[in-house]
């Protein structure tokens, strides 16, 4: 017997942007202008500023363009840094379910950012990539 997380992962690695059904394809492509959006507001904002500044001087790395910027530090920095733009006037999209609220954009942007950084792909590979932890997080 799987556990959980196993069957998740399973679900996710097969998960193909064809057999997505098209109001989540466009909720995904939605959900991702917003967090661009709230990336680009939230960029200047103080706490960005801190996190890229103390990442760029701590990062080993430079594999990874911060959003809105030149910096380049490593790719788990780069989706922090861009997290915490993201989610700085917090008016990123909300998702009620029937036991719980979440923002599926934190996942879907800034930590999706780090598989499509890391490997080489297509676009619609990348379109997967972030669309993969949207479905398999609100289900």
């Amino acid at each position: 017997m799987s556990t959980v997380i196993e069957r998740v992962g399973s679900y996710a690695a097969a998960l193909k942007w064809e057999d997505l059904p098209g109001e989540v394809a466009g909720y995904a492509k939605r959900i991702l202008l917003d967090s661009l959006a709230c990336a680009y507001g939230g960029f200047d904002s103080e706490p960005a500023r801190l996190v890229r500044e103390t990442l760029d001087e701590l990062s080993e790395t430079r594999q990874a363009t911060v959003f809105g910027g030149k910096v380049k530090i490593g790719v788990s920095a780069a989706a922090l840094a861009n997290g915490v733009a993201i989610r700085y006037q917090d008016y990123n999209d909300v998702y009620f379910g029937p036991a719980w609220t979440a923002h599926p954009s934190d996942v879907l942007f800034s930590r999706s950012s780090r598989i499509s950084i890391r490997v080489p792909a297509s676009r619609r590979s990348v379109a997967n990539a972030r669309a993969s932890p949207l479905v398999t997080g609100l289900r």
